[in-house]
């Protein structure tokens, strides 16, 4: 019972993610989830974020969430490791001024 429901909590926020990239609350809130360079996320992008993430915070009692209180862009743990951002729908443009920014740090990388 206990390995179900898990798989099935797990699922959930990794399928949703990945397909929408946002879960039902998320849709509610009108936030959805993004990668760091404004691309689509990747799938070892979603599982970091929403297996290995989340079960990090889980196991520490959610306190990691609180991460997103301190840090500059409100990014949590869990989106450090999958290099992501959660933005409001509303900030279309937010995602193109990642990605030119990312494309200009990588142009000047090189």
């Amino acid at each position: 019972g206990n390995i179900m429901t898990a798989v099935i909590y797990f699922s959930y926020f990794v399928l949703m993610t990945h397909f929408f990239q946002q879960t039902l609350g998320k849709m509610i809130t009108g936030i959805s989830v993004i990668s760091q360079d404004g691309r689509k996320l990747t799938f070892a992008q979603v599982v970091y974020r929403e297996l290995v993430g989340r079960f990090i915070n889980n196991q520490l009692f959610y306190l990691p969430y609180l991460m997103i209180i301190f840090t500059e862009n409100r990014i949590g743990l869990h989106d450090f490791f999958a290099d992501t951002y959660v933005v409001k729908n509303s900030y279309e443009n937010y995602k193109k001024m990642i990605k030119s920014r990312y494309l200009r740090e990588s142009y000047d990388g090189q």
